[in-house]
C-alpha cells in the first residue's frame, strides 16, 4: 500500500470536469485516524469482535457477500447509537402507533420507541486497533470521486434518482439507501490501494463517528469488557435516539 507521507495513493481520480484531489487533500479524504482505535459493541456471548453478516444486512456490507465488515464507533456512545438506531421511529410512526386501539388480549412484543432491557444486558465492548487508512465518505471530494465510479453512479441513479453521491444520500435510511452505501463499500474495497474500510457518520448527525473495517485489515483487538445495562454512555445514546428502556 502506498504511504500517505510519500506518493499519493494510486486510486483512480475523477474524470475531466470534476474536482481532482491535490496531494495535500489525501490526508483528510483517506483518513488514517490520529487515534487508530475504535469501539465494537455487541453481545458478550459472541466472544470476538463481530464481522458483517451474510447475506449482507449492514450499511457497508459487501453486496456480493465476498468480504466481511466489523462495525465500530470512535466512542462507546457512537457505537451504541449505531447498534440501537434500528429501534428509532419517526414522529408519524410514533403518533400512528399511539393512536391505534389494540384489540383486547392482543400482545405486542414491545411498545414503539422502546428498547427491551434484555437488549441492554449481556453486552460487551472490544477495542480494535488499525492504522490502515479508511476512506472518509463524508468528505465532499471523496463523494465526487465515488460519483464517477460506474457501479456507484448506477446505484445512486437507480435507488435515489440523483446523479451524485452526497451527504443526504449517505445519511438516508431504508433498503434503497443501503444499496448505495454497499455499492460504495464495494468500490472502496476494490480500489488498488487496499484501504482498510470506510469512515462514516451516524444517520442522526455527523457528530458521531463510525467505522466499517474490512476483515483483510486484520485489526488487533482487546476485550471483551462486559458493559452494564445502566452504563451512562448507553443511556445517553438511547436518549439521543429518542428511545427508552422497557424494564
Amino acid at each position: 500500500m502506498n504511504s500517505l507521507e510519500g506518493e499519493p495513493p494510486s486510486i483512480p481520480m475523477p474524470t475531466a470536469g470534476t474536482v481532482r484531489l491535490q496531494p495535500s487533500e489525501y490526508r483528510s479524504v483517506f483518513r488514517e485516524p490520529k487515534r487508530p482505535r475504535s469501539v465494537v459493541l455487541q453481545w458478550l456471548r459472541e466472544n470476538v469482535p463481530g464481522l458483517g453478516s451474510a447475506p449482507p444486512s449492514g450499511r457497508f456490507d459487501d453486496p456480493r457477500g465476498e468480504f466481511s465488515v466489523t462495525y465500530s464507533g470512535t466512542s462507546l456512545r457512537d457505537a451504541a447509537i449505531e447498534m440501537f438506531d434500528s429501534y428509532r421511529v419517526d414522529e408519524v410512526t410514533r403518533e400512528l402507533a399511539t393512536a391505534v386501539r389494540r384489540p383486547a388480549g392482543e400482545v405486542f412484543a414491545f411498545p414503539v420507541g422502546s428498547v427491551p432491557r434484555t437488549e441492554m444486558e449481556g453486552k460487551a465492548i472490544w477495542t480494535i486497533f488499525t492504522s490502515i487508512p479508511h476512506v472518509d465518505v463524508m468528505h465532499t471530494v471523496a463523494q465526487t470521486w465515488l460519483s464517477t465510479r460506474n457501479q456507484v453512479a448506477r446505484q445512486v441513479r437507480r435507488s435515489t434518482g440523483r446523479e451524485m453521491v452526497d451527504t443526504g444520500v449517505l445519511l438516508a435510511s431504508g433498503t434503497s439507501a443501503r444499496r448505495v452505501t454497499r455499492a460504495i463499500s464495494r468500490e472502496v474495497y476494490e480500489a488498488p490501494d487496499e484501504f482498510g474500510g470506510v469512515r462514516y457518520a451516524s444517520r442522526i448527525g455527523q457528530g458521531h463517528e463510525n467505522w466499517a473495517t474490512y476483515e483483510r485489515s486484520q485489526p488487533d483487538s482487546t476485550g471483551p469488557i462486559p458493559v452494564d445495562a445502566n452504563e451512562p454512555e448507553l443511556r445517553a445514546a438511547l436518549h439521543e435516539l429518542g428511545l427508552y428502556v422497557l424494564e
